[in-house]
């Protein structure tokens, strides 16, 4: 079986003809038929897709991995799009969802009413997928995933009524899956996937958190956007709390708008940085990576017009990864470090430095992907991980030679 999956709606964009929305909508090709999982957040799924040279109207299927808005808001008008398309969704999408907010108030986060109206004049279109269902020959929907472990706690934040008194555990979030001549492959919306399963399994007793370079999703600066990442850092902060563990929170790093092509979003970048470096007041650890970052660039471009730390203006090369780990080491109590250049540099002076320095990086790549599918992480494109137990007998034979 030919398996084609073309993104259609995603956070970010490689591509500068085509355009980002908060939101997912995948097009799917199955030999000679063809579904859409998830629908966005507008209609902006039809312009990319036009641009893309993909036909919606011959669509069989429409999938939706669960009910909230940012995946269900393009419906609406592919069902006069697409006539021969069936619906499938479990029947949990179609009920009320509210997000409570961290200063307390509640937000609808659910399809619109609009979408919800239109679905129930189209009833005979529709397919509920409670249980396992086939939407394609060979490929399925899972209908609702079962919690059969007790650190998979409801969220916290998702609620079915604007009081915060009726807690949604999205008991319609599904993914799709087919098999594959190398395995079964599984598709996924948003996998709503629990904090709790991560920090239950892996005990950190210190936390370092970097995020920001993708949350103002490469648009001008919206509030809502920004309190939706203050909302995130916040609640991450207090789970860090909560099992006891210390949390640094970096400041997101340098977008580079020349090789990004977005002018003006390293400014929205210092917004959201601006107010990870006020929260140092009511107690947090901060550490600050955009600015030296912004200054080391200006810097550097200023002796020589192509400088940069980043092939695409948002991921770092070994030195934009070096300025970043200086920038921790300083706050953490390094010294003299404000003029090594990398990470050789920092430990040419010591016993082993550069030999020891390979064998902490081996050891926490190795960690790295152990525990990732270890937690069952749905971060896409990741290595397959050793078992826990190999890998963690695998460290111990690395910390020997570490400190031998």
């Amino acid at each position: 079986m030919m398996v084609q999956i073309t993104t259609l709606i995603e956070n970010t964009v490689q591509t500068r003809s085509l355009k980002a929305e908060h939101g997912l909508s995948f097009h799917i090709k199955v030999g000679k038929n063809s579904l859409l999982f998830d629908t966005g957040q507008s209609d902006l799924l039809l312009e990319n897709a036009s641009k893309l040279g993909i036909d919606l109207t011959q669509l069989d299927a429409i999938v939706l991995s669960h009910g909230h808005y940012d995946h269900t808001s393009g419906l609406e008008t592919l069902l006069t799009l697409a006539p021969k398309a069936r619906i499938f969704l479990h029947p949990g999408a179609l009920d009320s969802k509210y997000v409570r907010e961290i200063t307390g108030s509640c937000r609808r986060i659910g399809m619109p009413l609009t979408v919800s109206n239109t679905l129930a004049t189209a009833t005979d279109k529709i397919t509920f997928t409670e249980k396992k269902t086939e939407i394609l020959p060979g490929f399925f929907a899972t209908g609702n995933i079962p919690r059969v472990t007790p650190f998979e706690n409801p969220e916290q934040s998702f609620f079915n009524d604007d009081a915060a008194t009726n807690p949604d555990n999205v008991p319609d979030d599904q993914a799709l899956y087919f098999n594959s001549r190398e395995g079964i492959v599984v598709i996924l919306g948003c996998a709503h996937e629990r904090l709790d399963r991560v920090l239950s399994q892996t005990k950190p007793d210190f936390i370092i958190a970097c995020y920001g370079i993708n949350d103002g999703i490469y648009l001008p600066f919206s509030q809502e956007r920004f309190d939706k990442f203050t909302n995130g850092v916040a609640w991450l902060h207090e789970k860090a709390l909560s099992i006891h563990a210390k949390i640094l929170h970096a400041t997101p790093p340098t977008y580079d708008e020349k090789l990004g092509g977005v002018t003006g979003y390293n400014s929205v970048l210092s917004r959201y940085s601006e107010w990870l470096l006020e929260q140092s007041k009511n107690g947090w650890d901060v550490v600050d990576l955009h600015g030296p970052m912004d200054a080391y660039l200006a810097k550097g471009r200023a002796q020589k017009a192509d400088f940069a730390f980043s092939g695409d203006g948002v991921h770092p090369n070994a030195l934009g990864h070096w300025l970043m780990a200086r920038q921790i080491l300083i706050h953490l109590g390094a010294k003299d470090l404000k003029n090594a250049e990398n990470a050789e540099e920092m430990v040419k002076d010591f016993p082993r430095g550069n030999e020891i320095l390979k064998l902490i990086g081996e050891r926490q790549a190795m960690m790295k992907d152990a525990w990732l599918s270890a937690t069952g992480h749905k971060r896409p494109g990741m290595n397959k991980g050793l078992p826990l137990d190999q890998a963690q007998a695998k460290a111990a034979e690395l910390d020997k030679k570490i400190r031998p």
